[in-house]
């Protein structure tokens, strides 16, 4: 909303009014559902790249480059596991 209102110039109020209007309650409720485990996912690869960290810089740049690795390929993995899900259910 902040970057339609600065680039676009329209207002938070046409965004919220058009959010509404072609954002189906269901979607919302999906893209919500996913969120949390995503961010699980994210949080316990951070974590364990986290633990793997040596005692100096390069191990950390390591780690750090592997964590958004593995988080990127995790997220892709997820989000296709949840559409197959969602296929499913018929949702």
């Amino acid at each position: 909303m902040l970057v339609v209102w600065v680039v676009l110039d329209l207002s938070p109020g046409f965004f919220l009014q058009r959010i509404v209007e072609n954002v189906g309650a269901t979607h919302f409720w999906i893209g919500m559902s996913k969120a949390p485990v995503m961010a699980m996912v994210i949080a316990a690869i951070g974590c364990r790249q986290g633990m793997e960290v040596g005692n100096d810089v390069e191990s950390l740049g390591r780690r750090v480059t592997a964590a958004v690795v593995h988080a990127i390929f995790a997220i892709i993995l997820i989000d296709a596991v949840f559409a197959l899900l969602y296929m499913k259910l018929d949702i």
